[in-house]
């Protein structure tokens, strides 16, 4: 009897779940078959099973979200001063939000400034197309990941806002 997958090849065993030939080559990918191993794969999760919780409120997660967003920075200090501020999650991520868009504010001034001295402002006036692209992009990625719960490291401000939140 042949393998049930491979023509003309030799059976060298049988599959753990339906008892079909399987060849040395099936086997060497595990005990079950391909088809098993599909329909394990397809099954539904058992019941009873917990699902992974996202953290804080839909809606707190939508404006923490938004906060990031360059110039929707007022949706994080409006979740500080409603109730979804009392969630850790969504609050830590409006801190990281008013953070993030105050650092590049600062940034994003601080080259304008500085672009009106002589030599100094010329090799930095190369800089300032790129701040805002970035703050843009990286502004959306940051809200993408809080809508979706994950947890959020601005790489300065988080380190900040840890601070603060171990001062309270």
């Amino acid at each position: 009897m042949g393998c049930h997958y491979h023509d003309a090849v030799p059976a060298a065993g049988a599959c753990s779940g339906c008892l079909r030939p399987l060849c040395a080559t099936c086997l060497s990918e595990g005990p079950l078959c391909g088809g098993c191993r599909l329909e394990r794969r397809l099954a539904p999760p058992p019941l009873g099973g917990h699902a992974a919780a996202i953290a804080g409120s839909p809606e707190g997660r939508a404006l923490a979200a938004a906060g990031f967003i360059p110039f929707l920075w007022p949706a994080a200090l409006l979740v500080l001063l409603t109730s979804h501020g009392r969630d850790r999650y969504v609050r830590r991520q409006s801190l990281q939000a008013l953070g993030f868009n105050l650092g590049m504010g600062l940034l994003w001034a601080a080259l304008h400034l500085l672009a009106v001295v002589p030599l100094l402002g010329w090799s930095l006036l190369g800089m300032l197309p790129f701040v805002l692209p970035v703050w843009l992009i990286a502004g959306l990625v940051f809200a993408v990941k809080t809508w979706n719960g994950d947890e959020v490291r601005v790489p300065v401000v988080a380190d900040y806002v840890d601070r603060l939140g171990s001062a309270r």
